[in-house]
């Protein structure tokens, strides 16, 4: 591999290897990126320890970096796309689909018609939520035997 990236003020940095590694939050998101090798991405950050004592910080939150306040070089940087990926995953927003419902039960005749002996079958697109029926058997009794 050479490649030549251009960082801040038009600096230029030939890039000759890379790696491919996979990156998790330690719960559900997972995923394998690839990532080129630089001798240094920027000077530490942050560039002053930061006194946590004047910040107010959810208590809820398991930190990628318990240590984030102290100066440390940077060991890998994501692209945008990525980190947004991770955020929407810890704070727990689930990827909406686009289509409106004639698309999405064409879309779901489509994946699920089956040929099979000159008939057709088609599965029942069932909603994702459902609610839980009350106890129909002990209402019928009670109508029955009052």
């Amino acid at each position: 591999m050479n490649s030549t990236i251009v960082g801040l003020n038009g600096a230029c940095i030939s890039v000759r290897k890379r790696i491919s590694a996979e990156i998790s939050n330690g719960s559900s998101f997972k995923r394998k990126l690839n990532f080129l090798i630089v001798p240094k991405i920027t000077g530490c950050v942050p560039t002053q320890p930061l006194d946590l004592t004047k910040i107010k910080l959810p208590q809820n939150i398991t930190y990628a970096d318990a240590e984030f306040n102290i100066p440390k070089p940077i060991d890998i940087l994501l692209g945008g796309e990525i980190f947004y990926e991770l955020l929407k995953e810890a704070i727990g927003i689930k990827a909406e689909s686009s289509c409106d419902p004639d698309d999405q039960a064409m879309q779901h005749f489509k994946s699920s018609v089956r040929f099979n002996s000159g008939r057709y079958e088609v599965g029942f697109p069932w909603k994702g939520h459902t609610q839980e029926l009350n106890d129909n058997f002990s209402v019928a009794e009670n109508v029955l035997n009052p």
